[in-house]
């Protein structure tokens, strides 16, 4: 077998050799080579075609030769073929297996070079279809600008070819943004009709932040790209801010303005509604305009937000050191990322705020809010003493041998603006007469003494005393003040200030004295001493002043929603005292009755004494300053993660004898 295979060999080698083909009739004339099968198959790149090329070998007579030697080599695509040359039988067949390259025209040629000439001869030429499975490449995605902005369209682009993968032309492209639906995008040459295309989309992203967008490309044969992405950061459609940044700037990222006061402005006129405040101090009084919001929080140099980072501080402003950020009749307002911080309360009696909004809508977020200290309040006055009464005047004397005395005139003493009046003593009884009874003394609170009775004849009795007036009672304390007192439409805390005491009644005025009677027949009898006046009340005691509170953040009539701050708040003032109510006037004693005469006439009465004047209430003590995270009057709350640290509520205000105020209240919320 092995002497055999030798002998099969070499006589092969003889064939390879011969010029003309090994039979009994020699080829006539040129060789020529046809196809037989295999052309114009179709498979995907990198396979082998399913049948082998097939060609067959022929003389000028159109006789099958055998022995010819034909090489088969692969001219375009890059594909491969198994042998590369085959030697053809008896019936001029040759046959190859082709594997296909990966892209572009595919063509094998079937070659041979004549043995008699040396002539080269192209015998057949095969031709194949890539059938394309392979997706197409995306490439070169990006953005005009680098960096849009929130809410303006921006150019979205990139290259999708095949030209590598499969040679088919483009069809499509789309793109997406965080994943959401795709969008369509367009050829920038107007048609889908190359291997390579560079495609475009004119994009709007709504909201600032990093977001993934990517592009998908589709060629004619169905097959579809993987997505080629890229981080797109969008800026917020805003004005800018940094402490670097100058007032007189464009408010832009690359030119920002310095302070938060101009960039509000800049906003309101240019349409924009948000302020993105750069890290660092700002010492300004800032005042919220509708529909403009505020996020601090971001770097300066590249504006990335983090604000536990880049901590943006609204420090104590110049004008109002003790109101860190306030708004009236805003609406659309955001506030979000700052250290706020309202330094303490300065005039007597006032309070310190870190923000406060009136009639509003607005969201507190993520915010360290500090609000000052308040201050004391004022203590309350001292009362007035009351005067003291008015003396009453003395009875004019009667005579045994005369006429009779006249009664001590009324006497009167005018306190706040009451007339208390002494009751007038009575005339002296003509003689043979009796004497006139004295006139009561005015009631002014205290009761008015009753005028004493004359005296008759006979047996020529004295006029009666007039009677004592009555003192007034005191004046009730003043109510102390309360631990919160409340807030004015305006945002201003109203403090719970004591109330005076209340002042003493004016005492009540003595009677005049009776007359005394007449000798019968020739004298008249001795006048009675008219009363004195009651001693003026007292005045009460002031209240003491409520005093100013500290408080994070106050809403009046405003619909707020406040999330995720840290608020801290400082200690209330201390309430001012009451003052102590005055005493009352003594009362005026009475005129004397004459006695001239007596007992042959009638001696006259003394006038009653006035009481005294009642003495003033003390006042109430104030209400101490409140110290309150929260504080929404008169409108509605939503509230949720919000850690409070709160100061202590300042002490009530003391008031001696009467009622102390309260202290004020300490709590994180206050509806």
């Amino acid at each position: 077998m092995r002497l055999s295979s030798l002998a099969l060999f070499a006589a092969l080698l003889v064939l390879a050799s011969c010029v003309a083909p090994v039979d009994t009739n020699q080829a006539v004339g040129p060789l020529s080579l046809s196809v037989v099968s295999g052309n114009n198959q179709t498979g995907p790149p990198g396979t082998e075609l399913p049948a082998p090329i097939v060609a067959l070998v022929e003389d000028s007579r159109g006789h099958a030769v055998r022995g010819q030697i034909v090489n088969f080599v692969v001219v375009s695509g890059g594909g491969g073929v198994f042998a590369g040359a085959a030697i053809s039988g008896g019936d001029g067949i040759v046959q190859e297996r082709w594997t296909l390259g990966f892209s572009g025209p595919q063509q094998v040629e079937a070659r041979a070079v004549d043995n008699a000439t040396g002539a080269k001869i192209t015998f057949a030429t095969f031709t194949a279809t890539l059938t394309d499975v392979q997706p197409p490449v995306v490439s070169g995605v990006a953005t005009s600008p680098a960096n849009p902005t929130a809410g303006t369209p921006f150019d979205l682009a990139a290259i999708v070819s095949d030209a590598a993968t499969g040679g088919s032309n483009i069809a499509s492209a789309t793109y997406s943004v965080d994943g959401g639906a795709p969008v369509a995008m367009s050829a920038r040459d107007g048609a889908f009709d190359q291997q390579n295309e560079a495609v475009l989309a004119h994009v709007t992203v709504a909201s600032a932040g990093s977001h993934v967008v990517c592009v998908t490309g589709r060629d004619a044969a169905g097959n579809v790209s993987s997505p080629s992405c890229i981080t797109v950061v969008v800026a917020e459609d805003a004005i800018f801010v940094s402490p670097a940044g100058d007032d007189a700037a464009n408010g832009t990222r690359d030119a920002p303005l310095k302070t938060i006061g101009a960039a509000l402005a800049l906003a309101g006129v240019s349409g924009k509604n948000r302020v993105n405040v750069a890290q660092g101090t700002y010492p300004e009084n800032v005042q919220l305009r509708a529909g403009i919001s505020l996020y601090g929080g971001y770097d300066a140099a590249t504006w990335t937000r983090v604000p536990a980072t880049f901590v943006t501080t609204i420090a104590p402003g110049p004008s109002t050191p003790a109101v860190a950020v306030q708004g009236d009749n805003v609406t659309g307002v955001t506030i979000d990322g700052f250290t706020i911080r309202s330094g303490d309360a300065v005039g007597l009696r006032e309070s310190a705020y870190g923000i406060v909004l009136t009639n509003s809508v607005a969201t507190i977020s993520g915010n360290h809010v500090i609000a000052g200290n308040g201050t004391a309040g004022t203590d309350g006055f001292t009362g007035s003493a009351g005067q003291n009464g008015v003396v009453g005047n003395d009875g004019q004397p009667g005579s045994a041998n005369g006429p009779e005395g006249a009664g001590g005139f009324q006497t009167t003493r005018v306190c706040s603006g009451t007339t208390l009046i002494g009751g007038t003593g009575g005339q002296g009884g003509a003689p043979g007469a009796d004497g006139l009874s004295g006139e009561p003394g005015s009631p002014n609170g205290g009761n008015g003494g009753a005028g004493g009775l004359g005296g008759a004849t006979p047996p020529l009795p004295a006029g009666e005393n007039g009677q004592d007036g009555t003192a007034g009672l005191n004046g009730a304390a003043g109510t102390g003040g309360d631990a919160f007192g409340g807030f004015s439409a305006f945002g201003v805390y109203v403090r719970a200030n004591g109330l005076a005491g209340t002042s003493g009644q004016h005492g009540g005025s003595g009677g005049g004295g009776g007359g005394g009677g007449g000798l019968d027949p020739t004298g008249g009898g001795n006048g009675g001493g008219s009363g004195g006046t009651g001693g003026c009340a007292g005045s009460g005691g002031g209240g003491g002043g409520g005093a100013g509170g500290s408080f994070g953040i106050v809403g009046v009539l405003s619909t707020l929603t406040v999330s995720g701050n840290a608020i801290e708040t400082g200690n209330g003032g201390a309430a001012g005292a009451a003052g102590v109510g005055a005493p009352g006037g003594t009362g005026g004693a009475g005129g004397l009755g004459a006695t001239n005469d007596a007992p042959q006439v009638g001696a006259g009465g003394n006038g009653g004494a006035g009481g005294g004047g009642g003495a003033g209430g003390p006042g109430g003590g104030g209400g101490g300053g409140p110290s309150i995270g929260i504080v929404a009057q008169g409108g509605s709350l939503a509230q949720s993660g919000n850690v409070f640290v709160l100061g202590n509520g300042g002490a009530g205000g003391a008031a001696p004898g009467g009622n102390a105020g309260s202290n004020g209240l300490r709590v994180s919320i206050k509806n």
